[in-house]
């Protein structure tokens, strides 16, 4: 698997790292190309009586640089204030166990974590969208990121 570097678009399956905001070039060619499916990617999400989207992965850590965890309450006020009027037809939430290799340091951190997955269609707006998210949680909860990975897919609900 190829190294994922900021700024780029990695195609045919693999995961797209989207560190800056070249979201809405990397959706467009997500969206088109599917290197895995002989037939692109409209063959493959008609085979399973789908439509072609973009699942985004958004990594939250839980514990501010102080130390002090993000409550659950104020969790769900972030989700309900921030997240949900962003992409009100659904979303997923999964607790998880984040870790990282802290840019100063160079130590291993560890802390909880909420990931939130989205299945969205390629949307004019989705770059905005997005930002607003990560760009909310870093200021109400002093975090120094909040990881974004997209990838194409198909959904059919």
């Amino acid at each position: 698997m190829a190294a994922l570097r900021p700024h780029r678009c990695y195609r045919g399956g693999l995961a797209v790292s989207l560190v800056a905001w070249t979201l809405l070039p990397c959706a467009s060619a997500l969206a088109r190309d599917n290197t895995a499916s002989p037939g692109g990617p409209d063959a493959a999400c008609a085979a399973l009586q789908a439509r072609a989207d973009l699942n985004i992965t958004l990594l939250f850590g839980l514990r501010r640089p102080d130390g002090t965890r993000v409550t659950r309450r104020q969790w769900r006020i972030f989700l309900r204030d921030v997240v949900t009027p962003q992409f009100p037809d659904g979303l997923t939430v999964v607790h998880g166990d984040g870790q990282w290799r802290d840019r100063q340091s160079g130590q291993v951190g560890h802390e909880p974590a909420r990931v939130v997955w989205i299945v969205t269609p390629a949307l004019p707006d989705l770059a905005g969208r997005i930002g607003t998210i990560r760009d909310e949680y870093r200021r109400r909860f002093g975090q120094q990121s909040v990881g974004v990975v997209a990838g194409a897919g198909c959904d059919a609900f």
